[in-house]
């Protein structure tokens, strides 16, 4: 035994520093490669860490007063629907609150039209006002197709002016240098891969020979790697992420509470492993039903800001009515004749002309 290994330590002596230069030689170049690769990717993602754990402050969307500047200020529906969920969960948290004091109406498709209300004595929100002018600009339209043109409107993208200002979400500005820098990390990498591939090729005695075929496959690889140095959208800060969990469990605690008072008399059906919505949505599925058949307690314990907060953290499944749920979920059909506007006679359009303005 201890022949064998001399034998072979010898072996390598004589013939492991030829073997050694002629890998360099032959894969110096995409080791070389795989090195700026790497590093391309580690500064990528060193950026984004900064980003989303020491953010920088907005200018555009500095906000005055006291909920700027305290950790533990309240968000409202609308301001947490934005850290949610962005815009779009915006929309939806106030076309519940339309629909519910009737000024829209769903159909079973979910298609949105004006609604049936005749006063304008209790005037909805500048957000709502603004999503309510985007269902009067036209004929009655999918849920879905109102909720991606409210979403640009600037009262709806204006609710996240506090969140900028605590430094929940990302900056916009960061937002664009990261996608610029990891565009020009994927440009040089891409230039880099086809000067390795020529190099190697014409070193090479065919195309199909395992230098050629490894430079194309580390060419690709840094083609993809930038996309993947980070895989979700760069969105909600360290600090987003803490406040968004917190407002999710107070929801969840709250309906947990008020469940256990409404459905005292009947055994616990909820399990861990059922999440953490099982009890709002039995609320939810609760409100669905005519009111004559509702728990009486419900609408004492379980308000108007409550199933807002839950639209704006849940989204589109905790949205009591079945139309405007279906039509955000993308259950509702894309045309119809049967579900024709209301028309421009009610009173909302005292409020916000026809087209949408």
């Amino acid at each position: 035994m201890v022949a064998a290994i001399e034998r072979m330590a010898d072996w390598l002596i004589q013939h492991g520093g030829g073997l050694s230069l002629e890998a360099g030689s032959t894969y110096g170049l995409h080791l070389l490669y795989l090195a700026t690769l790497l590093g391309c990717v580690a500064l990528l993602r060193r950026l984004h860490r900064m980003a989303i754990e020491s953010p920088e402050a907005d200018p555009a969307h500095f906000v005055h007063g006291a909920r700027s500047n305290s950790p533990h200020a309240l968000l409202f529906p609308y301001e947490a629907a934005f850290l949610a969920g962005g815009p779009e969960r915006v929309v939806e948290t106030a076309l519940a609150a339309l629909l519910e004091e009737g000024w829209i109406a769903s159909s079973a498709s979910g298609r949105l039209a004006l609604g049936g209300r005749g006063d304008l004595v209790t005037s909805p929100d500048s957000v709502a006002i603004g999503v309510l002018a985007v269902v009067a600009g036209g004929p009655a339209a999918p849920a879905r197709d109102v909720r991606r043109r409210a979403a640009a409107i600037p009262e709806v993208r204006g609710s996240a002016g506090i969140l900028y200002a605590r430094r929940l979400v990302v900056a916009e500005a960061t937002r664009r240098r990261l996608r610029l820098l990891r565009w020009v990390a994927t440009g040089v990498l891409a230039v880099a891969g086809a000067a390795l591939l020529m190099a190697v090729a014409a070193r090479s005695p065919g195309l199909t020979s395992v230098p050629v075929l490894a430079a194309a496959a580390v060419a690709l690889a840094g083609l993809v790697a930038p996309a993947l140095a980070w895989r979700r959208p760069v969105f909600r800060t360290v600090q987003g992420e803490a406040e968004l969990f917190g407002l999710r469990g107070a929801v969840c605690d709250k309906a947990r509470w008020v469940a256990g008072r409404v459905w005292s008399d009947q055994p616990e059906t909820s399990s861990p492993d059922d999440g953490p919505w099982a009890d709002v949505d039995r609320i939810v599925d609760a409100l669905r039903r005519p009111a004559a058949s509702r728990p009486v307690q419900l609408g004492w314990l379980w308000g108007r800001e409550d199933g807002l907060m839950a639209v704006a953290l849940r989204g589109a499944h905790a949205v009591p009515d079945r139309g405007l749920r279906r039509g955000l979920l993308g259950g509702g059909r894309s045309a119809g004749r049967d579900d024709s506007s209301t028309g421009l006679s009610t009173s909302v359009h005292k409020m916000v002309r026809p087209d949408g303005s």
